[in-house]
């Protein structure tokens, strides 16, 4: 029994490693197709290469191609299809959606397989620019050149734009978890500023004897739990900081059967704004935390304290 998948054939240019960096991801072999023994050579994703148990060793077994050509007239798809073999050179994994699907070869050998001549049969030009900022008013302004019904110009967002929304809502969703746990942090806040002042009732009011204002009292508590929102906050921005560097440089944390990826542990970016914003969120909360227990203190009778 013949190993079969059904997979995507994308002829490119020598030029296409240039734009898309494909090269890098080939984990097994090399990135070449440049014939062998008269056979064409192209990479295939990691997926489609187990699922077809291609050999890259042999010489013998190249891999089987079966198609229709574009200028097919037959009228049973059975006396249609063509065959045309290739060896694999190497293969590559980027993500599952393309290990899955294709098998990438020589752009003049793809156009000859189905039967076209030089004007037919670019389905897509990719360009990268060394701007990646530029992509969006680069794409918008090809797209007025070339009319909407001519070419459809993307970025890469766009074309991925499932992913990214994906991607952009676990963020979200993670930081309202983070907002949680720091909520029910901040209850403790509460409890225990509240408990200071149960203790401190009468030293609250000596200091109002004194001299000393409610908006005095007020404030030293809501400091102090200020103070313990910032010192909470520093100490686990350090430990994330430290975390995800040690993720970043010495990839701590692998990628289940990473030893088929290029990357072989999960990626990690730290932004300056994302640290920014959960300690800004820490300090929120401790405010918060501290404004009950701040006013309870302020409320203090001298007398009544000073009795009890």
């Amino acid at each position: 029994v013949e190993n079969q998948t059904i997979g995507t054939l994308k002829g490119v240019e020598p030029s296409f490693s240039q734009v898309n960096p494909i090269d890098t991801f080939v984990y097994k072999g090399n990135y070449t197709f440049a014939p062998r023994n008269g056979v064409q050579q192209g990479i295939l994703g990691s997926v489609v290469a187990e699922r077809l148990a291609a050999d890259m060793s042999s010489e013998n077994q190249p891999i089987s191609i079966s198609y229709i050509p574009q200028d097919a007239n037959e009228r049973t798809a059975q006396s249609a299809i063509k065959t045309a073999f290739i060896f694999p050179s190497g293969y590559f994994s980027i993500q599952k959606e393309y290990d899955e699907k294709y098998l990438i070869t020589d752009f003049d050998f793809a156009q000859r397989l189905f039967g076209l001549d030089e004007t037919q049969g670019i389905s897509a030009y990719e360009i990268r620019l060394n701007d990646i900022d530029r992509a969006g008013r680069f794409a918008d302004e090809w797209q007025d050149r070339l009319g909407p019904d001519t070419y459809l110009v993307q970025t890469w967002y766009e074309q991925h734009q499932t992913l990214y929304r994906v991607m952009r809502n676990e963020k979200y969703i993670s930081y309202l978890i983070l907002v949680l746990m720091l909520a029910i942090a901040a209850i403790n806040i509460v409890g225990s500023l509240y408990m200071i002042v149960l203790e401190k009732h009468r030293d609250i009011a000596v200091l109002k004897s004194i001299g000393g204002t409610s908006q005095l009292i007020r404030q030293i508590f809501q400091q102090t739990g200020l103070l313990v929102g910032v010192l909470g906050g520093l100490i686990g921005v350090s430990i994330a900081l430290v975390t995800g560097l040690a993720q970043k440089y010495f990839g701590i944390i692998k990628l289940q059967g990473g030893d088929s990826f290029r990357v072989k542990a999960f990626p990690i970016e730290l932004e300056v704004t994302d640290f920014l914003l959960v300690f800004g969120t820490v300090l929120l909360l401790s405010f918060l935390a501290s404004i009950y227990p701040s006013r309870r203190a302020s409320r203090v009778q001298v007398v009544e304290g000073l009795r009890n």
